[in-house]
């Protein structure tokens, strides 16, 4: 009977001792690591039980970086759910850590990790097997191999400017990111897959695989930028994604395949980027995964940030007619209606580099970058531990007051030599900077310089009764306008 009564007895002492360890843990996991840059001494937002800061009103975002900056100064402590980040906003210690301490801090943080079927790619990989596939992809962007792909990146100028002129003969306005987007579509899938969206299926295909990628609702990246140990479990709810990668894959296979089949044929294929690295391959120095990772990265980094420069740069100079003028004067000396555009003319023409940049700094492509420490680091006094995270939030340097008076302002004189040279060199850094910086940076600012230059040949930018001012963007996979770009295009 003893034994008995002494049964339920037991039972609560069990669950009392559950609740302790399962209430021990919540603390230790979700609660004490939101404190961690109050002992260092590091000011920042109050972050939220589970999301940290990275989804705060005030503080998240591409706005939340201007608010921390005023607030906060040079750096600050942010948390991506419970992960802690240290964030650095001042040129100088961003140069430190981009180059100087660039050996101690070589490597990003993947929030979640990248596909298996494309998980070679330069983003992602590290230490010495990012060296060696950047090593490879470098010479493959120089100069003289992107001359090799301007025929591609012409023809599907000359259709971007035809789809402008129709769609504005028809509805009296365009949606210049929806046309840029499938521009830079077009270039990419030409020069990183190998296949023509407009004759060929696959291209077809692909496009509506890279619409499902980056339209997908992304509730598995925020669930595992609060608990990263969940993601293998709720990875289903991103299987649309998965699948739309799968599927790019496997054309990029195929195409491969059929390259190396037409060169023991004796055919001739295409000079474009796949191409390249297929001949890369065929010396011993890339795999074929690591070709089709990579290809997948120049779709992911190629398409959508390109398509956002042309957009928000043909948006600024449909709203500042002023600017508008004098960049069609330089292009109509240098690079008349009727003369094809080259990287040769493009270095002639110092205004169109002057525009571009501001567009840049006011609508960068990626709007927040980040590094991990390998071991323990001190940035200007500032002590970072090893595996810290440390981000640079590039719209809110861009927009930092102090650094660039009337930051909402669009003032391309802000580049010529005079100013850039009072100006500290990491101010401004569009495409990051340092040897992690973008690999294909070359042919993000080539491919979009000869669309402005073909659009600016042929037509007038203006605001429209549609056009949204000031124009309203949203922290997605890049900073994406939230209604299109809406203006209107008259022919020269």
């Amino acid at each position: 009977m003893l034994e008995f009564t002494s049964l339920p007895i037991q039972i609560t002492a069990v669950v009392g001792v559950a609740i302790l360890y399962l209430a021990f843990a919540f603390y230790q996991y979700f609660v004490r690591p939101l404190s961690y840059f109050q002992k260092l001494n590091i000011p920042g937002p109050k972050p939220s039980l589970f999301v940290g800061t990275a989804f705060s009103q005030e503080y998240g975002g591409h706005l939340g970086q201007i608010n921390c900056i005023k607030k906060y100064g040079k750096v600050y402590g942010a948390f991506l759910g419970v992960k802690p980040v240290i964030v650095l906003t001042d040129p100088e210690m961003i140069k430190e850590l981009m180059v100087k301490q660039f050996s101690n801090f070589p490597n990003r943080y993947d929030v979640i990790p990248p596909p298996a079927a494309v998980n070679r790619n330069i983003l992602v990989i590290r230490d010495d097997d990012w060296k060696r596939i950047r090593n490879i992809l470098i010479p493959t962007f120089s100069a003289a191999k992107l001359r090799q792909i301007e025929p591609i990146m012409i023809d599907a100028c000359d259709t971007l400017v035809d789809k402008i002129i129709k769609g504005n003969g028809q509805n009296g306005k365009v949606d210049m990111w929806r046309l840029s987007g499938e521009y830079s579509m077009e270039v990419i899938m030409a020069a990183a897959f190998g296949v023509h969206i407009t004759d060929d299926v696959r291209g077809q295909k692909i496009r509506q695989a890279a619409a499902t990628f980056f339209g997908g609702s992304g509730i598995a990246l925020i669930i595992a930028s609060i608990i990263p140990a969940l993601y293998p479990y709720v990875s289903f709810l991103e299987r649309e994604r998965t699948d739309a990668v799968n599927h790019i894959v496997q054309v990029a296979k195929g195409v491969i395949a059929e390259r190396r089949r037409n060169l023991q044929n004796g055919l001739t294929n295409r000079r474009d980027l796949l191409q390249l690295m297929i001949e890369a391959a065929e010396n011993g120095k890339l795999t074929d995964d690591e070709i089709v990772s990579q290809s997948f990265i120049f779709l992911l980094g190629g398409y959508e940030t390109t398509a956002n420069a042309i957009a928000y740069t043909s948006y600024l100079l449909a709203c500042n007619p002023d600017v508008q003028q004098r960049l069609i004067d330089e292009i109509d000396e240098k690079c008349p209606k009727g003369t094809t555009p080259t990287s040769e003319i493009i270095s002639e023409l110092p205004y169109l580099d002057m525009v571009f940049n501001e567009s840049l700094r006011i609508y960068p492509p990626a709007f927040i970058v980040n590094r991990v420490a390998k071991h323990d680091a001190v940035i200007d006094g500032v002590k970072i531990p090893q595996d810290m995270m440390v981000a640079i939030p590039i719209y809110g340097i861009h927009h930092n007051d102090e650094l660039w008076p009337d930051p909402e302002k669009f003032i391309p004189e802000r580049f010529t030599p005079e100013e850039k040279a009072k100006r500290h060199s990491f101010a401004h850094i569009p495409f990051g900077n340092g040897p992690r910086s973008c690999v294909g940076m070359r042919l993000a600012v080539t491919e979009a310089k000869l669309a402005l230059i073909k659009i600016l040949q042929n037509l007038i930018l203006e605001p429209v009764k549609d056009t949204q001012i000031p124009l309203v963007v949203e922290p997605k996979l890049t900073l994406a306008p939230s209604k299109g770009v809406i203006i209107g295009a008259r022919e020269r």
